[in-house]
Order: structure tokens, then sequence, then C-alpha cells
């Protein structure tokens, strides 16, 4: 894989197979002139010289041209070179002007971007918020059936009081659940 990064930031990456097409119609492209030198291709061009000589659309001269232009691009679409063309083409990729490659440790950087604490803060209250709801929900159902339940309010207030906690977010202490969970 290549990876190429534009100024704005945004990356793309191609893999080997599509970076050859992409060399391989630059290749073309750049020996034009070569290409040039078939024949449906030198008549294609030369009808449509003929047909940008002529100024009256509708004339005779006009209609023969035109009909000259559309059986040589028919010939020409219907030569390998032609096909070959296209094929390539249709796989090109394009990588913006502004878009430089990307050295391996921009692409190890790019695939394994640093957490940042806002990150993990957010995850963790996520978790911590997700683990409340089970707590107490455990304390509805344990009350229901006239339990005990004030060491799961210690823990629940425990789980609110997390983000107050020295090492907060990187170095959580969950504490200990009382018991295990009764349900869902």
């Amino acid at each position: 894989m290549r990876y190429f990064k534009k100024t704005d930031g945004h990356v793309a990456a191609f893999d080997d197979d599509q970076m050859t097409s992409a060399e391989l119609v630059d290749v073309i492209t750049a020996e034009k002139s070569a290409i040039e030198l078939t024949t449906q291709y030198a008549e294609l061009l030369s009808a449509n010289d003929d047909l940008s000589s002529i100024d009256d659309i509708e004339s005779e001269q006009y209609k023969t041209a035109m009909q000259r232009v559309n059986e040589a691009e028919a010939e020409y679409k219907s030569c390998d070179e032609y096909v070959s063309l296209k094929r390539l083409k249709n796989t090109k990729i394009w990588i913006p002007d502004d878009a430089v490659e990307m050295t391996a440790d921009e692409i190890h950087a790019h695939k394994n971007p640093v957490i940042t604490d806002e990150q993990l803060a957010a995850t963790a209250r996520s978790q911590r918020d997700t683990l409340i709801d089970r707590v107490s929900r455990e304390i509805e159902r344990r009350q229901d059936a006239s339990a005990d339940v004030t060491a799961w309010r210690v823990y629940r207030q425990f789980l609110r009081d997390i983000p107050d906690q020295d090492g907060f977010p990187t170095g959580i202490n969950w504490g200990i659940q009382p018991a295990e969970f009764t349900g869902k």
C-alpha cells in the first residue's frame, strides 16, 4: 500500500495493483506520439482535422466529413490499443496535486492514532454510566425482594465519583461490586 496525504489532512491509500495501473496510464499518456502512429488513430485524427476545417455544418461536405469521423472512431474503438487504453484509464486513480506520499512514521501514526485523554474520559464515562444503570436496576430488584441494598448504594455512589479519582481517565479504580447481578 502507498499512502498519500493532502494539505487538508485527508489520507488516500492505494494498493500496488492500483498504482501499477495508474503508472501505466501515465506512461501511455506520456508516450502519446507512439499511439498516434497506429493507422486507426491517425485516421481518426485526420478525420477530425478535416471536420474542424468546415464552417457550414449544413453542407454535404460537413456530413461526409462527420461520417468519416464516425467510421474512423468506430474503427479505432475496435482495435486492441483502444480497448487496452480504455481498460487502463478506467482503473486510473487520481492523486491530487497537493498530495504527498507519506513516510513510514506518518503511516504508522495514521493507522495507530494516539487516543487523547478526552477520548479516554468519554469512553470511561460511557462504561461508568452503563454500569450505574445496571447497579440501579439491581438496587430496584433487591428492594422489591426486601433485601439490604446499602452496599449497592455505596457502590453506585463510588461509580458516580469515578471522574473525580486521581489518575482519571488513564488509571481508573472501578471498585468492587458487592455481589453478582441477579438480572440483566
